[in-house]
């Protein structure tokens, strides 16, 4: 990706894998890496997620920040943007914790 043009997307996949492999640093230091990178380049990084089991669209509509299902904590700072979708529905927010 050092040789991409600003503006290029870059899209993982479940980031839940990012923490499996314990030989690689903790998710936060990876996820700040990408931050940074991504600051210094112009590449848009897209993360996909898995919401928590727990969610109950009963409650709340979309999921939100507190429902990204994680084993160890991710820094939300790092992130600009977050995109919910359910039922067919859409809703982006500012990302935060």
């Amino acid at each position: 990706m050092r040789d991409a043009r600003p503006g290029s997307l870059a899209i993982i996949d479940y980031m839940q894998l990012l923490d499996q492999d314990r030989r690689k640093p903790e998710i936060a230091v990876q996820i700040e890496a990408l931050r940074s990178f991504a600051a210094q380049t112009g590449v848009i990084f897209v993360l996909l997620s898995q919401i928590d089991r727990s969610w109950d669209a009963t409650g709340k509509p979309f999921p939100d920040m507190a429902d990204v299902r994680l084993p160890n904590p991710v820094p939300f700072a790092a992130f600009s943007r977050a995109c919910f979708l359910h039922d067919g529905e859409i809703r982006l927010d500012v990302a935060s914790a």
